[in-house]
């Protein structure tokens, strides 16, 4: 099918907004949804997808019986549609439609397009088409007016690490570090926090728990000396990613609001003890918002994707104004109070088992395997549960997520193949 072809410029498409890359995988699956019932049904039948077909059901269950059903559906009736993508690009890869050597170059190839962009932009304040950010703290290259640059390339990397360790090329680590390098300053110069340090903990992961302890030592050098560049070259990045970070759990954030955050701040560290929010004061409002909702609505929430109805009801607002938002910016708080404690409870045991599997690997030597390791911190870094996140039901960031498991459930199903090359 000529369609899956442009799966390989699905993360170009992904970087121009949420439209081509959803109409392009909502066409795929509805064609290989009728494919796979009519004509190849055993590779519908896995634990995965059995999961995932009663986690799809549960979201369509509660939108029946949700506050706003008609906000709920339009989230979760297309929702199997993630799914479905991760399958086409593993059933492609298994029947040689699609290569992972040619992911792996385009891959590399938009993360060195994206490097040269984000540094013009770092130095112009416009980036090569002109574009500007809408927050003097951030860069967000080809993105322009959404901030997601950071969040995009770090899952983009994770994938080409996964990738590299599965082909053979020409100068492998010469490439590596320099695809490592452009990465961890793309993640830096756009001063967004997240994905700045989970990329801390993917490498500390990787250099403690794998078998390549040379190669990502070098690479979490690479990173804080890159790191430390441009720290020490811009007030504003090191405002950003430190003193926000440190100043958010203690008190607000009024010194570091936009008008202000150009001049040089002299910063004291609070001399307290005790985190006064989460993230910040706005995170903190969202955590309590969503914690009274769940509360509320213990067993099944109040729908998915309906804290934006739930959060203006004024027993909600009374007396935390800024708990409103169109998501509370975590997964956990999310799906805690729009699914229960049975939505909850789905995403934290992937998670844990995420964890589990990355701690039986470093003890179990024996039986170690580096994709298996490389996949499970994925897992565990886009779960991690005191990270920041968008809309659970986003549809771009789901594709941005699911994108990487269509490699990873072609890797686990040809597991024994891969290994003997």
């Amino acid at each position: 099918m000529f369609l899956t072809k442009l799966y390989y410029i699905l993360p170009a498409f992904l970087i121009t907004g949420p439209f081509l890359s959803d109409l392009l995988i909502s066409l795929t699956s509805l064609y290989f949804l009728f494919y796979f019932f009519k004509i190849d049904r055993t590779f519908l039948k896995t634990k995965l997808n059995y999961y995932f077909l009663f986690f799809f059901l549960f979201l369509i269950t509660l939108s029946f019986f949700s506050t706003d059903n008609f906000t709920s559906f339009k989230s979760t009736l297309p929702y199997f549609r993630f799914l479905m993508f991760s399958l086409i690009i593993c059933y492609c890869l298994e029947k040689k439609i699609l290569k992972l050597n040619i992911f792996f170059f385009i891959i590399s190839i938009i993360i060195f397009l994206i490097f040269i962009d984000t540094l013009y932009q770092f130095k112009f304040e416009k980036n090569l088409l002109g574009q500007t950010s809408p927050l003097v703290y951030r860069v967000t290259s080809f993105f322009g007016d959404e901030a997601v640059l950071g969040s995009y390339v770090i899952k983009l990397y994770i994938l080409f690490c996964f990738l590299d360790h599965l082909i053979k090329y020409k100068y492998k680590l010469y490439l590596f570090f320099i695809i490592t390098i452009m990465s961890v300053s793309i993640i830096t110069m756009s001063g967004d926090r997240t994905p700045f340090y989970l990329l801390i903990i993917f490498f500390s992961i990787m250099l403690f728990f794998s078998g390549r302890k040379k190669q990502y030592l070098v690479s979490i050098i690479l990173f804080f000396v890159a790191s430390l560049v441009f720290l020490s070259t811009s007030t504003i990045l090191k405002n950003r990613l430190i003193f926000m970070t440190n100043e958010g759990f203690f008190d607000t954030l009024d010194k570091f609001e936009q008008h202000k955050i150009t001049d040089k701040i002299d910063y004291n560290f609070p001399n307290v003890n005790n985190f006064k929010y989460y993230i910040s004061q706005d995170h903190h409002s969202h955590f309590v918002a969503s914690k009274e909702i769940f509360f509320d609505n213990f067993l099944f929430g109040s729908g998915p994707n309906t804290f934006r109805i739930e959060c203006k009801k004024e027993k909600y607002i009374k007396n935390n104004d800024k708990g409103c938002s169109t998501h509370p910016h975590n997964f956990y708080f999310q799906l805690s109070s729009e699914t229960g404690i049975i939505g909850l409870l789905s995403i934290l045991s992937i998670f844990l088992i995420s964890t589990y599997n990355i701690i039986s690997l470093f003890f179990n030597k024996n039986d170690f395997d580096f994709g298996k390791l490389i996949i499970f911190t994925y897992l565990f870094l886009i779960l991690f549960p005191l990270s920041p996140n968008g809309n659970f039901f986003n549809n771009w960031l789901s594709i941005l997520n699911y994108f990487p498991l269509g490699f990873f459930i072609y890797y686990f199903r040809n597991f024994d193949y891969l290994k003997s090359k």
